[in-house]
């Protein structure tokens, strides 16, 4: 593909992500932020688009970082060449197209030194290789240490972190014991979405039998993943009337999980799948 004049406005780019990502970030455990993308002008497509998701970033996803005096704490600016698209995920975004991404930026917040406890802003950067990198609206977050709890929970851990090797594993590692994936959750646990989700994948019932409440707990910046969970739920349970609604609620609130949508709807949900695995 040929690579755009910058200067052109008509030329297809990305416009401003959407963002919204949580108010802390507890060091140690995964930090997500869910990154939605749309093409300006509206009347042009680009192909072949890095896929980031979860902690696998396509070395397409940056962050700025700076403290409240101003001084700057992060600059990652990847530079993906586009002539390597073959190598990583990727997907095409279309006129009036929005695409919804999960990113877990813990490894870009630890890079380097860490940065000590404090309230900083954030601006999460996606960058193509084909044009200017597209910068979202700046946004606050405070990390913290864990706390005793907290951390008494990674040391418990840490042997299964280890066998799994990231988070994202994490959540498809079959446990020893499947009913200990059955909670307590809590609604302030930083590894919530993990331990929801591998419940769902690894708990001791059938998916379509599976508790739906801990779903409630989900915090608002991930209410796509959510219902996008809730959506696989009522399907297996041949819930055909929740099954639609909840799909009317996505592509009203969250056109840009379009793909997500249709491969639950059609009987390839994440869930679904890591559950026939061994």
């Amino acid at each position: 593909m040929q690579r755009p004049d910058q200067a052109d406005p008509w030329f297809p780019r990305i416009g401003q992500p959407i963002v919204q990502a949580p108010a802390i970030y507890v060091k140690g455990f995964p930090f997500l932020v869910a990154m939605t993308l749309h093409i300006e002008p509206t009347d042009g497509g680009i192909n072949d688009l890095p896929c980031p998701y979860l902690s696998e970033l396509a070395d397409a996803v940056g962050l700025l970082v700076d403290d409240r005096t101003g001084r700057r704490w992060r600059e990652i600016v990847p530079a993906p060449n586009p002539d390597a698209s073959h190598n990583v995920a990727v997907f095409d975004l279309g006129p009036h197209q929005r695409r919804h991404l999960l990113l877990d930026l813990a490894a870009l917040m630890e890079e380097g030194h860490g940065l000590p406890d404090d309230s900083y802003t954030l601006t999460l950067v996606y960058c193509t290789g084909r044009d200017a990198p597209a910068l979202a609206a700046p946004r606050g977050v405070t990390v913290r240490q864990p706390t005793a709890r907290e951390q008494d929970e990674l040391v418990e851990l840490s042997a299964e972190l280890d066998q799994a090797e990231s988070w994202d594993a994490w959540m498809k590692l079959p446990a020893d014991d499947p009913q200990r994936l059955t909670g307590p959750f809590r609604a302030d646990d930083p590894l919530l979405y993990h331990r929801v989700v591998r419940y769902l994948q690894r708990g001791p019932r059938e998916l379509r039998d599976a508790d739906p409440a801990p779903i409630d707990l989900l915090p608002s910046h991930l209410m796509a993943e959510a219902t996008l969970l809730r959506v696989e739920l009522a399907r297996e349970r041949g819930d055909q009337a929740r099954v639609a609604q909840l799909a009317d609620y996505l592509r009203d609130h969250f056109p840009g999980t379009s793909e997500e949508l249709a491969a639950i709807l059609a009987g390839d949900g994440p869930l679904a799948f890591v559950r026939n695995q061994p």
